[in-house]
């Protein structure tokens, strides 16, 4: 099942979007991993919660480094994350 090349063309369809989303691998997996720990964090409660809002707080940091306009790829990002996954 794997092997067939339409098991994992969804994924292929997900990664080429976000690669013409965010370009820069840094950046583009920085941005992923903020929006995958911002979802999680909603779903959290508690001191839990707390230590996720501060692992966001320093992802945020890391995408400003990376670069200054990172807002308008983390929203690029998410959207191309969503329009895909609401496919599958």
């Amino acid at each position: 099942m794997l092997k067939d090349a339409r098991t994992l063309s969804h994924l292929d369809r997900l990664h080429e979007q976000l690669n013409l989303a965010v370009p820069e691998p840094m950046l583009r997996e920085a941005l992923t991993h903020l929006w995958d720990l911002s979802r999680l964090m909603r779903r959290t409660e508690g001191e839990d919660r707390v230590q996720l809002h501060e692992m966001v707080v320093l992802e945020q940091v890391l995408c400003g480094r990376l670069c200054s306009d990172w807002r308008e790829g983390y929203i690029t990002n998410g959207v191309s994350f969503l329009q895909t996954t609401q496919r599958v």
